[in-house]
């Protein structure tokens, strides 16, 4: 029997993606969605990396359905993009998915937390 990955989202108050990668990365398979200019992943790094502007959520949002639905990563965060994506682009498909083997673990990081991942199950943290 395969072992069944754990599938949590933990959302931080946070506006420093720098400071919310380098607590909570692990040694494992990791992927960045970034709206800060805090970061910086050097290229030949493990770890896959995209950044984004604000104007750029939905496109980013498909990236994390993709990196999602791959079953590639164990987490992906995604900095400074809580206040950024729309809670019906959003809570359906996470909500539908969250079940599914290979859903990642999922830290996002933003300045104020939306009232709607408390209802995804999120663990809230500041």
């Amino acid at each position: 029997m395969e072992a069944v990955k754990k599938k949590d989202i933990f959302v931080i108050e946070n506006e420093s993606g720098k400071e919310v990668f380098d607590t909570y990365k692990k040694d494992c398979k990791t992927g960045v969605i970034d709206f800060t200019s805090s970061l910086v992943i050097l290229p030949n790094s493990p770890v896959s990396y995209k950044r984004y502007k604000d104007t750029k959520a939905e496109i980013a949002f498909s990236q994390l359905k993709r990196w999602i639905s791959s079953e590639a990563f164990e987490q992906v965060f995604i900095l400074g993009g809580l206040d950024i994506f729309d809670k019906d682009l959003v809570f359906e498909w996470i909500f539908d998915h969250k079940s599914k083997t290979g859903f990642p673990n999922l830290i996002i990081s933003g300045k104020k937390i939306p009232a709607f991942w408390s209802d995804l199950g999120a663990k809230i943290l500041k």
